[in-house]
């Protein structure tokens, strides 16, 4: 997790981290963004930027920014903006958008979800593992 202070763009404080050159912020991503990719709105020291995220992305990814930092002090050039996403999951869901999403999950497969069906896989060896140790 970044430490955030705020910081004043353009009239508007936004929270950032900073260490150095480098400023650091976190954005939340929608689930469709997440899953399909598509471009998320990121608040940069000159307004607004888009930044493009590819399909599968996982919430937690961090994204650099080149040159969208802060001046470098005593020389040319700037920082890195680092962005962490966070997946935002919708609220107050409808009941057509409940049976939409449990339409949409029906047709899911192990192979969407690799790590889930992984740990699984592992949590069953090692239930297996502690029967015999009995």
């Amino acid at each position: 997790m970044f430490s955030f202070d705020p910081v004043d763009v353009r009239g508007k404080l936004t929270r950032f981290a900073l260490k150095s050159a480098d400023l650091f912020c976190e954005v939340p991503m929608s689930m469709e963004s997440a899953m399909i990719g598509g471009e998320i709105s990121v608040p940069t020291l000159e307004g607004m930027a888009k930044l493009k995220v590819s399909p599968g992305t996982e919430s937690g990814r961090v994204f650099r920014m080149r040159g969208k930092g802060m001046r470098l002090l005593g020389a040319s050039g700037r920082g890195d903006l680092h962005v962490r996403v966070y997946l935002e999951i919708p609220k107050n869901l409808s009941s057509g958008q409940k049976r939409k999403l449990k339409e949409f999950l029906e047709v899911c497969t192990d192979t969407n979800y690799p790590e889930i069906g992984a740990f699984q896989r592992k949590a069953r060896e090692f239930a297996a593992h502690i029967d015999r140790v009995k």
